[in-house]
């Protein structure tokens, strides 16, 4: 009996990394039924946050599930990357990198250095990236035995994976995030700002018609500047039980975005499930994440950086999302990358040794 084991943030706050974690397994067991490898193999699981590597040197194959992972500037993951492929290359035991987000690049700094050592070990034989293959393969990459390509983020599987599928909503949902990412992304604005962009924003929907919700993707910090905005408006309790969205697990964060009718989020992951369901979003940029994921489904327009923030154009941007809907990429194509990179993994792996 071969086992596989999936890497990735399993009980993280932000559950859109959950999604993600659960999209990805959704994709290894369709790719083993495809096969006819179900008997054959175990798919164990390891959060990669609580450094419990016992499991790592035990295995057959190593597949990182996703996410944001392939970054320095804040965040351990460097370290996280680099002591699991350190385990896998005295083992003789493939690592496999999914879907993966690729965030900066410092020949200087000596966390980069670390993360570029790790992948570059002779056990990483893959790796697939959602956005940035161009940063991956110039600056990261040496290792020429290493195969990789540009796929789609696993949570466009979200529906599939949490049988939940889009409802005819009439609600907009805005997705809030904390001030503070944005200076950690170095954009230089802060609460006051963050206060006048979202009153602007209810007010253009108010004069439209146009009903909304506020939710987060699960992170404390976003929802604690959701009760912040609460008081600087100067709204009571009832208004908030009635406009506020609070979610704990992926399923629910899956559900309470297939009832809204369009979305307005900062968070990558609100925007991605959304496109999953077949929902127009505007994204809020503060991170080259958000930009390349609007570029990959070909509506960079829906993106919009700080120095564009203006509420009416957002919202007219909102609208005309929902009356265009998505049609310039084949919606099946762009979600397969993401189940072929598994399914190759899977033939690599599994199949040629049964």
């Amino acid at each position: 009996m071969l086992k596989l084991l999936l890497i990735g943030l399993r009980n993280g706050q932000n559950l859109g990394d959950v999604v993600i974690n659960e999209c990805t397994k959704y994709l290894v067991h369709k790719a083993l039924e495809k096969y006819g490898v179900v008997n054959e193999c175990t798919v164990l699981e390891l959060d990669m946050e609580k450094e419990e590597y016992d499991i790592v040197d035990k295995v057959d194959c190593i597949v990182f599930v996703g996410g944001g992972i392939v970054k320095f500037k804040y965040q351990k993951f460097y370290e996280y990357i680099d002591k699991i492929t350190c385990i896998a290359d005295k083992n003789n035991i493939p690592v496999y990198f999914h879907a993966v987000g690729v965030e900066g690049y410092d020949s200087e700094d000596d966390k980069c250095k670390l993360l570029k050592k790790a992948l570059n070990r002779d056990c990483v034989k893959q790796i697939t990236v959602r956005e940035n293959h161009d940063i991956l393969t110039s600056n990261y990459i040496t290792n020429s035995n290493i195969n990789t390509a540009t796929v789609s983020d696993s949570a466009v599987w979200s529906p599939e994976t949490f049988n939940i599928n889009k409802k005819q909503g009439t609600c907009i949902g805005l997705g809030m995030i904390r001030e503070g990412i944005f200076r950690s992304n170095g954009i230089d604005i802060g609460f006051e700002e963050l206060l006048q962009f979202w009153s602007d924003i209810i007010h253009e929907l108010s004069i439209r018609g146009l009903p909304f919700k506020l939710f987060t993707t699960g992170w404390p910090s976003d929802m604690k500047f959701i009760d912040n905005f609460f008081k600087a408006v100067k709204w009571d309790e009832d208004k908030y039980n009635e406009l506020v969205i609070s979610v704990s697990s992926p399923e629910e964060l899956v559900s309470t975005i297939s009832k809204f009718r369009g979305v307005i989020a900062g968070r990558l992951h609100a925007n991605i499930i959304s496109y999953s369901l077949d929902i127009p979003s505007v994204g809020l940029v503060w991170n080259d994440k958000l930009k390349r994921w609007g570029e990959n489904i070909m509506y960079p327009e829906r993106f919009f950086s700080y120095k564009q923030w203006e509420a009416e154009k957002v919202v007219d941007t909102l609208v005309k999302g929902i009356e265009q809907g998505y049609t310039r990429v084949d919606y099946s194509s762009f979600r397969n990358t993401s189940m072929k990179s598994i399914e190759d993994i899977i033939v690599s792996m599994i199949v040629k040794k049964i």
